[in-house]
Order: C-alpha cells, then sequence, then structure tokens
C-alpha cells in the first residue's frame, strides 16, 4: 500500500512525529460508524498518561518505532488503529505478549535481542514527574508470580540434570 500511496514511510519519521500521531490517535480517536463498539459518552480527561517511543535501527539502516503507551482506563486498539491509518498513514501492530507498562518499557530498554535505543522519546503530561526508565521496567513484586517463576527454574534445572535446590 506504501507504493499506492496513503502510507508514510516509517523510515522518514522522527520519534516526535510518532509520538505525536500516536497521542492523537488514542486522544481524538476517529468517530466511524463501521468502528465496533461503542461511541465515548463521558470525557474523563486525557487518556494517554505515559509514552516512550523507541526507534530500532536495523543493519541495512532501516528502521521502526516501538512505542510504550500508559493510559488512564482501559480501551480498545481498534479505533487507534483505524485513526492511525486513516488520518496518518501510519499502520500499527498492537503486542500481545506485554499486557502491562513495565513489560513494553521493558522491552525497548533492556533487550538482549534487539538494537536499544539510547535515547528514547519521553513524554508525560506537563507538571507530572519525568519517566524514569529503569523503574518503569521493573516487574511489580507479586508473590505468586515469584513462587510461579522459581518453581519453573526448579524444574528446569531438574530436567537439565542440575541439582533442585532445597527450599
Amino acid at each position: 500500500r506504501l507504493q499506492r500511496g496513503g502510507l508514510k514511510d516509517v523510515t522518514t519519521l522522527d520519534k516526535q512525529v510518532v509520538l505525536d500521531c500516536v497521542r492523537d490517535a488514542w486522544d481524538n480517536p476517529l468517530q466511524v460508524a463501521s468502528a465496533a463498539g461503542r461511541p465515548r459518552t463521558a470525557d474523563d480527561g486525557p487518556l494517554v498518561t505515559k509514552v516512550v517511543v523507541f526507534e530500532e535501527k536495523h543493519e541495512d539502516g532501516t528502521k521502526h518505532f516501538h512505542v510504550a503507551v500508559l493510559l488512564s482506563r482501559q480501551m480498545r486498539f481498534a479505533k487507534c488503529k483505524e485513526t492511525l491509518l486513516e488520518r496518518h498513514g501510519l499502520v500499527a501492530h498492537f503486542s500481545c505478549s506485554h499486557t502491562q507498562w513495565w513489560s513494553a518499557v521493558r522491552y525497548g530498554t533492556q533487550s538482549e535481542k534487539k538494537r536499544v535505543d539510547p535515547d528514547p522519546l519521553r513524554w508525560v503530561p506537563q507538571g507530572h514527574a519525568p519517566i524514569d526508565l529503569f523503574e518503569d521496567s521493573q516487574q511489580p513484586f507479586c508473590a505468586s508470580a515469584w513462587r510461579v517463576r522459581r518453581e519453573q527454574k526448579d524444574i528446569d534445572a531438574a530436567a537439565e540434570g542440575g541439582v533442585q535446590p532445597v527450599h
């Protein structure tokens, strides 16, 4: 579709443009009859509370962006995706593996598989504390999740012939 027109070439964009488009798509989505769900009935203030834009560069010189977005309430992706496409000419993929803010931020800051952006663009509303990428990328403590993780490590160690720790 890029060759037919209508889509922007992301290799020519900068992080600020991506940030502006994403914020607009969440806070001011198109009101299209074809979009699923009910129209917004109440204005509870701005929806977007934090955004971090990571630029990922590839060996061949091309690039694309990863965007971590924290919303003030739950919303569906459909209207945001449609707004990004129709209004801004951007195709978006929403990850199913990052269901919480810390996970999306961690992917952009601490990934061993990706070339991490050394200077991601951070945004919070005026008057809010700036984003601390290290702090925001830490998994919150949850006793049950830590127990499951510890048990899985024990199972993996036993399967590899390692010694199982005594608890």
